[in-house]
């Protein structure tokens, strides 16, 4: 749902942070706001202009940056307006947090309008991440909080 869009980036930005972080064994590398410095090379984002995407530009990146590509390539690249309410916010956190291709497989493997399915099927991939994936299980935690904290808004949203 349009209405919701605003509400979803603040849920997303609360859950990523806004420091700058490079943290060893985090697969995004350096990243801020979620952003990362595999997405700003991706699309050429060299806010300092000294020809390179690199740390230094991940470390310019403010809100109206992030909420601007949030909007264009997570938003509306899973034409979240035309979703109900709740699972618009879960669709775009997830397409955030993990890719549009992940949140298509999820819609893929069951209910796409059932916010407990959608929630339980994320801790799954999670916890799969974080067994078989080096230096992912550190993240665990966070990752189920994320989870838990969005279905329960999911659930609010969606009345």
């Amino acid at each position: 749902m349009k209405e919701n869009r605003q509400i979803g980036f603040y849920f997303t930005m609360n859950a990523e942070g806004i420091k700058f972080t490079r943290i060893p064994g985090d697969r995004g590398l350096a990243t801020k706001m979620g952003i990362t410095i595999g997405l700003m090379k991706k699309l050429n984002m060299d806010l300092n202009h000294d020809g390179y995407v690199n740390d230094n530009d991940v470390r310019l990146v403010n809100l109206d940056i992030v909420e601007k590509l949030y909007t264009k390539y997570f938003w509306n690249a899973i034409n979240a307006d035309e979703l109900p309410a709740g699972i618009d916010i879960l669709a775009a956190d997830i397409a955030f947090n993990s890719g549009i291709a992940k949140w298509q497989e999820f819609k893929k493997e069951g209910n796409d309008n059932d916010i407990d399915i959608i929630v339980d099927r994320r801790i799954r991939f999670y916890k799969y991440q974080a067994k078989n994936i080096v230096n992912q299980k550190q993240f665990l935690k966070g990752w189920i909080n994320r989870a838990e904290v969005s279905r329960t808004l999911a659930k609010k949203l969606r009345g």
